[in-house]
């Protein structure tokens, strides 16, 4: 996994580097180009991380680091890194976190990422409407939410979506893109730092 993940993580920070040190210096078609770098080796690296986390949860292998998380912190910076693939879109993103939801007892890392494949996949199939990411407290449970009005997935298969590399059947989801491993390491994920996931 190190030989993976090293390679782009180089390349974010030379990046980073770049920027902090030449920014001034670039274009704005530069800058541009640095940030579109930057935000595909980012999501090319979130995707290894998915696929080798999906891995080690299957096998047990996966550590579970519990701790007090910040939701507001976390769905906030979830929203700004999907927040750039909206700007061509009609959607409205909004986030919620209710009253009495904002500390949550887990995996602030492995939530983070469960968070973040939901709300991208929403973005990826939404092209006009919103999308709602909330947190609410039910009982003694925290319920977290990414709803949208994107395309719908028939009843007969959403027992079906949470199977690797399992993309539904329609004709908006055969032109949509890649398969992703997005839904499976949400439900994976949520065995290890949280109680279920469901879809309706």
């Amino acid at each position: 996994s190190h030989e993976i993940r090293t390679p782009l993580n180089g390349i974010i920070g030379y990046c980073d580097l770049l920027g902090q040190e030449e920014g001034e210096r670039l274009t704005a078609h530069g800058r541009r180009d640095l940030t579109t770098i930057r935000r595909n080796a980012k999501t090319l690296l979130a995707l290894i991380n998915d696929i080798l986390d999906l891995s080690k949860i299957e096998s047990g292998q996966i550590d579970v680091i519990t701790e007090d998380v910040k939701l507001p912190d976390i769905f906030e910076e979830c929203a700004d890194t999907v927040r750039e693939r909206l700007k061509n879109k009609e959607v409205e993103l909004r986030v919620v976190v209710e009253e009495g939801a904002d500390i949550a007892r887990t995996d602030g890392l492995k939530l983070r990422q469960i968070l973040l494949n939901l709300m991208t996949n929403a973005v990826k199939f939404t092209e006009l409407g919103e999308i709602h990411a909330r947190a609410r407290r039910v009982g003694d449970d925290l319920e977290l939410v990414v709803e949208d009005t994107g395309v719908g997935i028939p009843a007969e298969q959403l027992e079906s979506i949470f199977e690797k590399f399992r993309q539904v059947d329609g004709s908006f989801t055969r032109t949509a893109g890649r398969r992703a491993p997005s839904r499976p390491s949400a439900a994976a994920g949520t065995r290890t730092c949280c109680s279920s996931t469901t879809t309706r």
